[in-house]
């Protein structure tokens, strides 16, 4: 009994090829095919005759410029009907089916009162909800099932024939609850009488008698709906369709229509405004998972405690010892300093003697400053002529130190060093010295580390314990009188416990390494 059960579907392959070939016979045969019934729709979600032409207008507008994006162009009419739909929802707040005024017929067709059945359609439509009004009006009087009224709804095929079975069975039961009122005010009914039990008393016996009662009880839902008038839609409508879809002056208001019709779903129907998204529904998932990772987080965070181990990597924490050139001078052997072992073997020769003058193997005066002092490394300087090992000169009487064996013979090539007698002043060392020993990262997701210079520049190198942090710098040089700070940066992370590492610093001018601790607290983002 439905009065548009899929009509045109054939040819809205051959429509939207003419829509995309710009083709204005293509869209006056569509206002043909499909003019009454989506005014109608329009009439029935607005509830006004004017709000219905501007929607059915600027759904064909629409129709033309975006239907042919659409993967089945055999299902135009579901597109059209979305389009109206989505239009009317954002128009209209009223939610409840609007019917023409007067709707003849109704009485030929239900054999009911015309006044009468306005009553039973009103009550029945009353106590069921406006989307199940909707769901009954596209099944029951536009044939709209299946797919197509999926797409229309904005909803998968299944949901959407699951609410239409249930919504259906709801408006049944209203309607049968609408005629049981009527049958209670029915003329030929006599005094009701209430039983000591209270049980309701039984209307089978007059409902049989009763002309109008069993009249009443053939009205069924279908005929309900399919009964009322359609209401024509006006000459100047397809006019206005026609002016608005092909004149080359109004692009740009043929763009503000298209504009106003919303996003397409991804077969490329209009996306309705009172079902959500996928993209929506996305998120929310992705915000609950988020949001139990954080509560996880924070419950280990209170059940280990701040402290989460320490870092793998341990840098020495104590100053390493520095050798001032006076004491590495003190311990080179000749007479500015001490050797290793006094009277023992030196290490190093410092021949300053002429290379012309004879090897007699005689002492020499130490006050005679034209006699150079000579240290051989094959025969140490006798200290005492009367020490065991050494033997008297029978020809020249002057005592003659014997040959002791070394442990290393040094190569006759092996240079010189000359010692000065007296030793300069040791030059002035340049110092690094660092601002803290601790530092903390706050919400900025950076600290500062003061580093100053004394008695010159001081090259340096930092290195960090582990990756948990990162430095701007490896390595530089620091003035002195110049502030310079050495930047220290956590990185990014959705979420980051608590803990704390070190960072390395050592001087290039002495070798001083200094440990500075690096720590920070609970971050998301």
């Amino acid at each position: 009994m439905v009065r548009w059960a899929g009509s045109g579907s054939e040819g809205g392959r051959e429509l939207v090829r003419g829509f995309h070939e710009e083709d204005a016979g293509a869209l006056e045969r569509a206002f043909a095919v499909y003019g009454e019934q989506l005014y109608d729709y329009g009439y029935a979600l607005a509830g006004d005759p004017r709000a219905a032409e501007d929607i059915v207008h600027d759904t064909f507008v629409d129709a033309l410029r975006r239907a042919p994006r659409m993967r089945a162009p055999v299902r135009l009419r579901a597109w059209l009907y979305g389009g109206v739909r989505r239009r009317a929802l954002l128009r209209t707040r009223v939610r409840e089916l609007a019917w023409l005024s007067g709707v003849p017929g109704l009485d030929e067709m239900s054999g009911l009162p015309i006044d009468e059945a306005r009553v039973i359609v009103q009550g029945a439509l009353d106590r069921i909800s406006f989307a199940d009004q909707e769901l009954v009006l596209l099944t029951l009087r536009h044939g709209i099932v299946g797919g197509d009224l999926g797409a229309v709804l904005g909803e998968p095929p299944h949901r959407a024939a699951a609410r239409a079975g249930r919504a259906r069975r709801r408006a049944e039961t209203a309607v049968a609850a609408q005629l049981r009122a009527h049958e209670g005010r029915c003329s030929g009914r006599g005094p009701v009488v209430v039983r000591a039990d209270n049980r309701r008393p039984q209307d089978q016996e007059h409902a049989r008698q009763c002309a109008e009662c069993r009249k009443r009880a053939r009205v069924g839902l279908p005929a309900l709906v399919t009964a009322p008038a359609v209401p024509a839609p006006p000459d100047a409508l397809r006019h206005r369709v026609m002016h608005t879809g092909t004149d080359p002056e109004l692009a740009g208001y043929r763009a503000d229509i298209v504009a106003k019709g919303g996003h397409l779903t991804a077969e490329g129907f209009p996306r309705q405004p009172d079902t959500p998204s996928g993209m929506g529904r996305r998120w929310v998932i992705a915000g609950s998972g988020m949001a139990v990772t954080l509560a996880s987080a924070v419950v280990a965070t209170l059940v280990l405690g701040p402290q989460l181990g320490e870092p793998p990597l341990a840098w020495p924490s104590g100053e390493q010892p520095v050798r001032s050139p006076v004491e590495a001078q003190a311990e080179l052997p000749g007479p500015g300093g001490q050797g290793p072992g006094q009277g023992g073997p030196a290490q190093g020769v410092t021949p300053s003697a002429s290379p012309t003058a004879p090897d007699t193997g005689h002492a020499s005066d130490d006050n005679d400053p034209d006699v150079p002092q000579v240290t051989s490394t094959d025969s140490p300087e006798p200290s005492d002529p009367d020490a065991p090992g050494e033997q008297g000169d029978t020809d020249g009487g002057a005592p003659v130190a014997a040959p002791s064996p070394a442990p290393e013979a040094a190569p006759a090539d092996q240079p010189q060093v000359t010692v000065p007698e007296t030793a300069e002043q040791a030059p002035v060392v340049a110092r690094l010295t660092v601002g803290a020993a601790e530092v903390a990262i706050g919400l900025g997701r950076t600290s500062e580390i003061p580093l100053a210079a004394e008695n010159g520049p001081v090259p340096f190198t930092a290195v960090a314990a582990d990756d948990d942090i990162q430095l701007a710098q490896e390595s530089g040089v620091v003035n002195p009188g110049e502030p310079f700070v050495l930047e220290v940066t956590l990185p990014a992370a959705l979420i980051r416990l608590p803990g704390s590492t070190e960072v390395t610093i050592v001087s290039g001018s002495d070798g001083t390494a200094h440990q500075v601790e690096v720590s920070w607290g609970l971050s998301l983002l």
